[in-house]
């Protein structure tokens, strides 16, 4: 993992995931709300992610509402082209968010099914003041806040450690899942 370097006026990216039945519709209706509430907050350029498995056309500057943001299509941009310049990444469940927190991104997780993750993910719920993983309100509270501070350099800091010593991205099953890949894509 690269190692990104801070910047005051960094990126916000929102890492979009494949719908599916552990999604629920609301909760994606509340991350579009998050990108329209961070929009009228500040100026920070604004980046969806579409998820390399989503082939709709959901996540378009028509859908969305506002033209003055980037699209990433993962067959165009690579998740670090993605994740490079940010200072906040937001997401429901995607697997990318591990990546931004390793580079020391600041990860919010909206979560308004209450859904319980691995246990080292869990520690960053509450951490520093801040909801990390929460509903719509928690969230937008904690977007608050950072979008206030000038820098969170020490903050990025702590959660690039805990991310680095406390998730694993080697269990069984991602191996089996780059395994897969790596056959599936003959890499």
């Amino acid at each position: 993992v690269k190692e990104v370097k801070s910047k005051i006026n960094g990126s916000v990216v929102f890492l979009m995931q494949q719908r599916s039945n552990f999604v629920m519709e609301s909760e994606i209706n509340d991350l579009l709300k998050l990108v329209h509430f961070i929009r009228k907050k500040t100026n920070k350029k604004i980046i969806i992610r579409k998820h390399p498995n989503d082939l709709s056309s959901a996540y378009t500057h028509q859908n969305i509402g506002l033209t003055n943001i980037s699209i990433h299509d993962p067959k165009t941009y690579t998740l670090y082209d993605s994740l490079k310049n940010c200072d906040l990444a937001l997401s429901i469940r995607s697997s990318a968010i591990i990546e931004a927190g390793r580079m020391g991104i600041i990860p919010l997780m909206l979560n308004n099914s209450k859904f319980r993750y691995e246990k080292n993910l869990e520690k960053l719920r509450y951490f520093n003041n801040l909801t990390l993983i929460g509903d719509y309100s928690q969230i937008k509270n904690s977007l608050e806040k950072l979008l206030k501070e000038k820098n969170n350099i020490i903050l990025k800091d702590k959660i690039k450690k805990i991310f680095k010593e406390n998730i694993s991205l080697t269990s069984s099953l991602s191996s089996n899942r780059i395994s897969y890949f790596l056959k599936k894509y003959k890499i």
